[in-house]
């Protein structure tokens, strides 16, 4: 990680003033930390003690197990960890709906969006996809600058035999050219 001076500082204030004006801000955000660490009674072990602490050394304080899943940053925030808890049990529920129909044997079962493995190594179906590939082809057409003229679809291919009844992604192509091919999208 290379951290560099932003060049609106320099142009402003030069390069050392600018520097001390930083360091200045960070010695001012410490102290607020501190002091707002020493009125709600938190500490924290500075730097140069921290480099002198045995790597065997463990908290004292005590802390319910499971209290937190690790799984979800929230800073705090329970609800935003409520809903993400919610979300993740939604999502394994209907993968688990969905893995039971495929391995049952019905290939049009859809598995949740932000399934990747089934989607790509099986040609599974996710869902709810993005737009269907004939009009995200057209799409990315219209996002080209000024288009390309004579860029024509040539109509659904697979990405997989086993979802070769559903168009997974689209030939791109100019009279006498294959261009390319907007790929697996799922529908």
């Amino acid at each position: 990680l290379r951290l560099e001076m932003p060049v609106a500082l320099e142009l402003d204030y030069g390069p050392e003033l600018a520097r001390a004006r930083i360091a200045e801000r960070v010695r001012d955000k410490q102290h607020q930390a501190w002091n707002k660490a020493k009125r709600t009674g938190l500490s924290f072990v500075g730097p140069r003690r921290v480099v002198k602490l045995a790597h065997t050394k463990r908290a004292k304080s005590y802390e319910v197990f499971g209290s937190l899943n690790p799984q979800f940053a929230a800073a705090g925030n329970r609800a935003a960890a409520t809903e993400a808890v919610k979300r993740l049990r939604a999502f394994k529920a209907q993968y688990a709906r969905a893995l039971g129909a495929w391995t049952a044997g019905d290939r049009s079962a859809c598995f949740p969006e932000g399934t990747w493995w089934m989607r790509v190594c099986h040609g599974a179906r996710c869902g709810p996809g993005p737009q269907s590939t004939e009009s995200a082809a057209e799409a990315l057409l219209a996002a080209l600058p000024g288009g390309i003229a004579g860029v024509q679809l040539e109509g659904p291919i697979s990405c997989s035999e086993a979802a070769a009844s559903v168009p997974l992604a689209m030939k791109l192509s100019v009279p006498g050219a294959f261009i390319g091919t907007i790929g697996c999208i799922a529908r």
